[in-house]
C-alpha cells in the first residue's frame, strides 16, 4: 500500500527527539546520531521512515510519498514542468551485527548497528532536501528516495515493483556510498563498472547415511561436495584489472553430524560468487549449475537444490552522468579522484553534495539507474486511479498522453540503480 502526504502528521517524540524551530548546522550530526542509535533491518525500517518523514517536514518537499517498497519514501521537489527529473537515492536499514559501546551515540538495539554507513547516507540526503527548501531551483524536479532493505538485495526491486517511478519521466538517477579509507570530501568516480555483480549461493546435497563401518550400503556426498568447492576455486581469477576477473568465496561447508557411529548423507556448500559484469557472473552461475549436475550424476541417488542469494548487479555508470559529476566536483573544489578498477564489492557509491563531516562523506554514481523502461499502461494513463491499492494522484501539472494510448516512460541517461538490473 503506497500513500501520499503532503501535510505535517504527529509522530512519536521518542522517534522524533530532533527540534525543528531552528536548524542549526549541527542539526545533521545529532541527526545521524540518533539514527546510529536506533538501526532497523532490511524490510523493518518503519521507525526509521517515520523519523525520516518527520525530519523532512521543516524542508517542505511538494508531496511525501510513504510505503515506497516496504517502508521507503520518496520526497519530491517540484519547481516547474521545464527542466529535468533527477532522482537521488540513500539507503536506509543496518545489519546484523553487534557494536561495541566505544560510541558515545552507539547502538541501542542489541545485535543491529549501521556499520555500513547507511545513518550517513541518510543524513546526506536530509542535508540535500535543507538544500533544496533554502535554494530552490529555478526548474525541474527533484526526487529523493530513501530505499529500504538494501543489505538483502531486495529493496530496489521492491521499489521498482511498487510501479511509484512511472509517473516520472526521469532523466537522471544517482546513488551514494561511504568509502571507509577514501580522503575526506573526496568525489570517486569513474565510467563503465564501478562495482562487481555479486550473487550468493546454497548447494545443498542429499545422498544417504549407513553404518559407518559399511559405508558402501549408503550415498555419500563427500565425493561431490569436494569436488565442487576445489573447481570453485580453480575458477577463480583475482586480477580486478582483467576482464575476466572471477572470485568465488566459500562461506560455509557442511557435511553430516558428529554422529561418529554414521556415515555422512547430506552436505550443504554456502558462496558467494562475483565478476566484473553480468554478463561474466551468468556464464560462471551457469557453469556451476552444470558442475553441481554432473557431479550428482556421477554418484548415483545423490540428489541436489540450488538456491541463489541476494543478487547484486554490476554497476554501469553512464558516461555523460560522470562527467556532469567530476565537473561539480571540480567547481565546488572537492578532490576528484577517478577509480581505475570496479570496486570488488556490491555496494553503493556516493558523490559528495554537502558539508557534513562525517569520514570520507562522499557521493558516487555508483549503484543508481535500473536499465529498464517502465510503462504506464493504457487503463493507467486514461484514468485518474493507478493500479489497485495505491492512492497516489496524477500530478496535476502532469500532461497525460491522449485517450486510446500507453505512454513509455525511459531513463535517457542512465546510471545502474540498486542491486538488480532490469
Amino acid at each position: 500500500m503506497v500513500t501520499v502526504r503532503g501535510s505535517n502528521l504527529n509522530f512519536n517524540p521518542y522517534l522524533c527527539p530532533i527540534k525543528k524551530q531552528v536548524m542549526q548546522e549541527n542539526t545533521f550530526h545529532h541527526i545521524r546520531h540518533h539514527l546510529h542509535q536506533h538501526p532497523e533491518l532490511s524490510g523493518r525500517e518503519s521507525n526509521t521512515a517515520r523519523f525520516i518523514e518527520e525530519q523532512l517536514q521543516p524542508f517542505a518537499p511538494t508531496k511525501i510519498i510513504r510505503h515506497v517498497g516496504g517502508h521507503g519514501l520518496l520526497a519530491e521537489y517540484f519547481f516547474s514542468e521545464n527542466g529535468q527529473t533527477l532522482l537521488f537515492r540513500a539507503d536506509m536499514d543496518a545489519v546484523a551485527v553487534q557494536e561495541p559501546n566505544e560510541l558515545p551515540y552507539h547502538s541501542l538495539i542489541p545485535g543491529v548497528a549501521h556499520k555500513c554507513g547507511h545513518d550517513g547516507h541518510t543524513t546526506i540526503l536530509l542535508r540535500f532536501a535543507r538544500m533544496l527548501h533554502d535554494h530552490p531551483l529555478q526548474q525541474g524536479r527533484v526526487l529523493l528516495l530513501f530505499q529500504p532493505a538494501e543489505e538483502n538485495g531486495s529493496g530496489s526491486k521492491a521499489v521498482l515493483d511498487t510501479k511509484i517511478l512511472d509517473y516520472y519521466a526521469i532523466d537522471r538517477v544517482f546513488a551514494l556510498h561511504n568509502i571507509p579509507g577514501a580522503p575526506t570530501s573526496a568525489v570517486l568516480c569513474k565510467e563503465g563498472s564501478f562495482t562487481c555483480a555479486v550473487v550468493s549461493v546454497s548447494i545443498a546435497l542429499a545422498g544417504k547415511t549407513s553404518h559407518a563401518a559399511e559405508p558402501r550400503n549408503g550415498i555419500s556426498p563427500i565425493p561431490a561436495t569436494l569436488h565442487i568447492v576445489e573447481e570453485l576455486q580453480r575458477w577463480n581469477n583475482t586480477n580486478i584489472q582483467s576482464d575476466d576477473y572471477f572470485l568465488a568465496t566459500i562461506v560455509e561447508i557442511h557435511v553430516g553430524e558428529e554422529a561418529y557411529g554414521v556415515s555422512a548423507g547430506n552436505s550443504v556448500i554456502r558462496a558467494t560468487l562475483r565478476a566484473k559484469t553480468d554478463h561474466r557472473l551468468n556464464e560462471y552461475t551457469e557453469k556451476l549449475k552444470h558442475l553441481v549436475i554432473a557431479d550428482c550424476e556421477n554418484t548415483p541417488g545423490l540428489q541436489h537444490k540450488i538456491r541463489w542469494l541476494e543478487p547484486f548487479s554490476a554497476n554501469e555508470n553512464d558516461k555523460q552522468a560522470v562527467a556532469t559529476i567530476k565537473s561539480a566536483a571540480l567547481r565546488e573544489g572537492f578532490n576528484y579522484v577517478e577509480v581505475e578498477n570496479p570496486l570488488a564489492g556490491a555496494k553503493t557509491s556516493g558523490y559528495s553534495l554537502n558539508g557534513t563531516k562525517e569520514p570520507c562523506s562522499v557521493w558516487e554514481p555508483a549503484k543508481t539507474v535500473p536499465r529498464f523502461t517502465p510503462r504506464t499502461t493504457t487503463s493507467q494513463t486514461n484514468s485518474s486511479k493507478p493500479e489497485p491499492g495505491y492512492s497516489i494522484p496524477w500530478h496535476p501539472y502532469r500532461k497525460l498522453p491522449p485517450t486510446g494510448t500507453s505512454s513509455k516512460l525511459s531513463f535517457r541517461h542512465t546510471i545502474h540503480f540498486g542491486e538488480y538490473k532490469y
